[in-house]
Protein backbone atom coordinates (compact mmCIF):
# COMPACT_ATOMS: atom_id res chain seq x y z
CA UNK A 1 0.00 0.00 0.00
CA UNK A 2 1.39 3.57 -0.87
CA UNK A 3 1.58 6.36 1.23
CA UNK A 4 -1.21 8.25 -0.78
CA UNK A 5 -3.83 5.28 -0.54
CA UNK A 6 -3.10 5.59 3.46
CA UNK A 7 -3.85 9.18 3.33
CA UNK A 8 -7.00 8.69 1.35
CA UNK A 9 -8.04 5.99 3.55
CA UNK A 10 -7.17 8.18 6.15
CA UNK A 11 -9.70 11.55 5.30
CA UNK A 12 -12.96 8.65 4.83
CA UNK A 13 -15.41 7.57 7.09
CA UNK A 14 -14.28 6.10 10.46
CA UNK A 15 -16.50 2.93 10.24
CA UNK A 16 -14.58 2.53 6.73
CA UNK A 17 -10.75 3.36 9.03
CA UNK A 18 -12.03 1.02 11.60
CA UNK A 19 -12.71 -1.99 9.47
CA UNK A 20 -9.40 -1.14 7.38
CA UNK A 21 -7.46 -1.32 11.32
CA UNK A 22 -9.23 -4.75 11.92
CA UNK A 23 -8.27 -6.05 8.88
CA UNK A 24 -4.80 -5.35 9.44
CA UNK A 25 -5.14 -6.54 13.11
CA UNK A 26 -6.49 -10.05 11.58
CA UNK A 27 -3.69 -10.31 8.91
CA UNK A 28 -0.86 -9.56 11.41
CA UNK A 29 -2.29 -12.24 13.88
CA UNK A 30 -2.30 -14.81 11.05
CA UNK A 31 1.34 -13.69 9.98
CA UNK A 32 2.49 -14.02 13.76
CA UNK A 33 0.76 -17.64 13.78
CA UNK A 34 2.92 -18.41 10.30
CA UNK A 35 5.96 -17.50 11.81
CA UNK A 36 5.71 -19.03 15.47
CA UNK A 37 4.73 -22.64 13.11
CA UNK A 38 7.92 -22.44 11.08
CA UNK A 39 10.08 -21.49 14.09
CA UNK A 40 8.85 -24.56 16.02
CA UNK A 41 9.51 -26.91 12.17
CA UNK A 42 12.90 -24.77 12.36
CA UNK A 43 14.01 -26.52 15.47
CA UNK A 44 12.83 -29.68 15.28
CA UNK A 45 15.73 -32.47 15.05
CA UNK A 46 16.53 -36.19 15.11
CA UNK A 47 16.73 -35.49 19.17
CA UNK A 48 12.69 -33.94 19.63
CA UNK A 49 10.97 -35.42 16.95
CA UNK A 50 10.81 -38.63 14.80
CA UNK A 51 13.24 -37.20 11.93
CA UNK A 52 16.20 -39.61 11.06
CA UNK A 53 19.58 -37.87 12.36
CA UNK A 54 20.67 -37.70 8.55
CA UNK A 55 18.04 -34.44 8.63
CA UNK A 56 19.85 -33.08 11.26
CA UNK A 57 21.88 -31.00 8.62
CA UNK A 58 25.45 -29.53 9.34
CA UNK A 59 24.20 -28.33 13.04
CA UNK A 60 26.47 -29.75 16.18
CA UNK A 61 24.48 -30.93 18.78
CA UNK A 62 24.18 -28.91 21.70
CA UNK A 63 26.35 -29.82 24.77
CA UNK A 64 24.05 -30.59 28.05
CA UNK A 65 26.97 -30.71 30.15
CA UNK A 66 27.28 -27.64 32.27
CA UNK A 67 30.22 -24.95 31.28
CA UNK A 68 33.32 -25.61 33.96
CA UNK A 69 31.20 -28.78 35.50
CA UNK A 70 34.22 -31.45 36.88
CA UNK A 71 33.75 -34.82 35.25
CA UNK A 72 33.52 -38.06 37.57
CA UNK A 73 32.34 -38.74 41.21
CA UNK A 74 30.76 -35.68 43.01
CA UNK A 75 32.50 -33.82 45.99
CA UNK A 76 33.09 -35.98 49.13
CA UNK A 77 32.28 -39.39 47.46
CA UNK A 78 34.76 -41.68 49.32
CA UNK A 79 36.57 -43.27 46.52
CA UNK A 80 37.83 -46.73 46.26
CA UNK A 81 40.60 -48.35 43.98
CA UNK A 82 41.90 -52.06 43.91
CA UNK A 83 45.36 -52.66 46.45
CA UNK A 84 48.42 -54.18 45.19
CA UNK A 85 48.67 -57.79 46.49
CA UNK A 86 51.48 -59.50 47.88
CA UNK A 87 51.48 -62.48 45.74
CA UNK A 88 49.78 -62.35 42.58
CA UNK A 89 49.25 -65.31 40.52
CA UNK A 90 51.68 -64.75 37.67
CA UNK A 91 54.40 -62.76 37.15
CA UNK A 92 55.78 -61.26 34.10
CA UNK A 93 59.13 -59.91 34.47
CA UNK A 94 60.11 -57.31 31.24
CA UNK A 95 64.20 -57.53 31.27
CA UNK A 96 65.95 -54.21 30.57
CA UNK A 97 68.32 -55.46 28.05
CA UNK A 98 69.47 -52.20 26.47
CA UNK A 99 69.55 -48.36 27.95
CA UNK A 100 67.29 -46.24 26.17
CA UNK A 101 69.43 -43.25 25.72
CA UNK A 102 72.28 -44.72 24.27
CA UNK A 103 71.63 -48.52 23.14
CA UNK A 104 74.60 -49.61 25.69
CA UNK A 105 74.13 -53.23 26.20
CA UNK A 106 72.62 -54.13 29.87
CA UNK A 107 72.59 -57.93 29.85
CA UNK A 108 75.41 -58.54 31.93
CA UNK A 109 74.78 -55.33 34.55
CA UNK A 110 73.21 -57.30 37.79
CA UNK A 111 69.82 -55.07 38.62
CA UNK A 112 69.44 -52.92 41.26
CA UNK A 113 65.67 -53.18 41.58
CA UNK A 114 62.04 -52.92 39.70
CA UNK A 115 59.15 -51.08 39.28
CA UNK A 116 55.73 -52.94 39.91
CA UNK A 117 52.27 -52.56 38.00
CA UNK A 118 49.38 -54.98 38.44
CA UNK A 119 46.63 -55.74 35.83
CA UNK A 120 43.38 -57.24 37.82
CA UNK A 121 41.76 -59.50 34.76
CA UNK A 122 38.74 -61.34 35.22
CA UNK A 123 38.95 -64.99 34.26
CA UNK A 124 36.59 -66.11 31.50
CA UNK A 125 34.07 -68.40 32.51
CA UNK A 126 34.57 -72.03 32.59
CA UNK A 127 32.48 -75.07 33.43
CA UNK A 128 33.14 -77.31 36.51
CA UNK A 129 32.60 -80.21 36.03
CA UNK A 130 32.10 -82.75 39.11
CA UNK A 131 31.71 -86.16 38.33
CA UNK A 132 29.50 -88.38 40.82
CA UNK A 133 30.11 -91.32 41.71
CA UNK A 134 27.68 -94.60 43.20
CA UNK A 135 29.24 -97.70 44.91
CA UNK A 136 28.27 -101.24 43.52
CA UNK A 137 29.29 -104.34 45.10
CA UNK A 138 28.77 -108.01 45.18
CA UNK A 139 26.43 -109.68 48.16
CA UNK A 140 28.23 -112.77 48.89
CA UNK A 141 24.87 -113.95 50.59
CA UNK A 142 22.63 -113.67 47.41
CA UNK A 143 25.19 -113.63 45.06
CA UNK A 144 23.90 -110.56 43.19
CA UNK A 145 25.30 -107.12 42.66
CA UNK A 146 24.40 -104.58 44.77
CA UNK A 147 24.56 -100.49 44.06
CA UNK A 148 23.88 -96.87 45.51
CA UNK A 149 21.61 -95.07 43.41
CA UNK A 150 22.20 -91.43 42.74
CA UNK A 151 20.33 -89.06 44.99
CA UNK A 152 17.42 -87.03 43.29
CA UNK A 153 19.37 -83.48 42.44
CA UNK A 154 20.77 -85.61 39.55
CA UNK A 155 17.49 -86.64 38.44
CA UNK A 156 17.66 -84.61 34.98
CA UNK A 157 20.93 -86.26 34.34
CA UNK A 158 20.36 -89.70 35.41
CA UNK A 159 17.26 -92.06 35.67
CA UNK A 160 15.88 -92.37 39.67
CA UNK A 161 15.19 -95.48 41.49
CA UNK A 162 11.96 -95.17 42.93
CA UNK A 163 13.74 -96.71 46.55
CA UNK A 164 16.49 -93.98 46.56
CA UNK A 165 17.73 -94.32 50.15
CA UNK A 166 18.33 -98.00 49.50
CA UNK A 167 21.04 -99.48 48.23
CA UNK A 168 18.97 -101.97 44.97
CA UNK A 169 20.39 -105.64 44.15
CA UNK A 170 20.98 -105.70 40.59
Amino acid sequence: MTPEQIMEISKGDPVDIAAFITALLERIDSLENRVKELERQLNQNSQNSSKPPSSDGFRKPTNLRKAGGKKGAPKGHKGSTLQMVKLPDTIVTHPLLRCSHCNSSLEKVPREGHERRQVFDLPQPRFVVTEHRTEKNAVPIASRWCKQPFLPRFADLFSLDRDWLLGRCI
